[in-house]
C-alpha cells in the first residue's frame, strides 16, 4: 500500500516542483479536471461525485477511489496541493495503480496541505485589459501589490461570475 505518513514534511519548493507536471489550466468544481504530462504519459484527474480518477493515456481508471461524499465535486486549494502531489509523486515512482490517497477530511492532517501553485485564479484585470491569473500560494502577496487590477476585475460587468467563483476578498474596498 502506497500513501502518506503523518510524519514527513513537506516544503513550498517541493510542492512546487512535484505540482510541475500538471497544467496550470486545470480546476474548476463539479468535477475538478486536472491534465499534466510525465515521461510522455498523459494523465487526467477527475474528481466527481466523491470519486476520484486517474486516467493515463488511454486507459480509463488507473486509479479510482471513494474520497468524499456522494455528490461532491470541488477541492480546496489545500486539498488540490496534497492530491496533486500524491498522485505526482506515485506517477513519478511508476506506482500510481497502487496510490491510497486520503479521504476529504483526512487530507487536512497531510503534510501538503497547503495553498500551493494550482489552481490558478483569475484576480485581476492588468491596465491593458488583459487578464491576471495568480497561484493561491502567491495571492495574497499579489492583492496586497496590485490592487487597481483586482478592483478593475471586480468592477468589471463581464467577469463578476468569475470574481464570485475565484472567492477573492480585495485588500481594498
Amino acid at each position: 500500500m502506497t500513501g502518506y505518513m503523518q510524519s514527513e514534511t513537506v516544503g513550498r519548493d517541493e510542492v512546487v516542483a512535484a505540482l510541475s507536471m500538471w497544467d496550470a489550466c486545470g480546476g474548476g468544481e463539479c468535477p475538478v479536471q486536472h491534465f499534466g504530462a510525465h515521461d510522455g504519459v498523459e494523465y487526467y484527474v477527475r474528481y466527481r461525485h466523491g470519486g476520484l480518477t486517474v486516467d493515463a493515456d488511454d486507459t480509463e481508471d488507473v486509479l479510482d477511489q471513494d474520497i468524499g461524499a456522494q455528490y461532491d465535486g470541488w477541492w480546496t486549494d489545500e486539498q488540490t496541493t496534497v492530491y496533486l502531489y500524491l498522485i505526482a509523486g506515485a506517477i513519478r515512482r511508476g506506482d500510481l495503480a497502487k496510490l491510497v490517497v486520503p479521504t476529504l477530511v483526512e487530507a487536512s492532517a497531510h503534510p501538503a496541505h497547503i495553498k500551493g501553485p494550482l489552481p490558478t485564479r483569475l484576480a485581476g484585470i492588468d491596465r491593458a485589459g488583459a487578464d491576471v491569473w495568480v497561484s493561491p500560494m502567491d495571492l495574497d502577496a499579489w492583492l496586497s501589490e496590485n490592487p487597481a487590477d483586482h478592483r478593475r476585475l471586480r468592477k468589471s460587468s463581464k467577469r463578476v461570475g468569475w470574481a464570485t467563483y475565484c472567492r477573492l476578498q480585495s485588500p481594498t474596498s
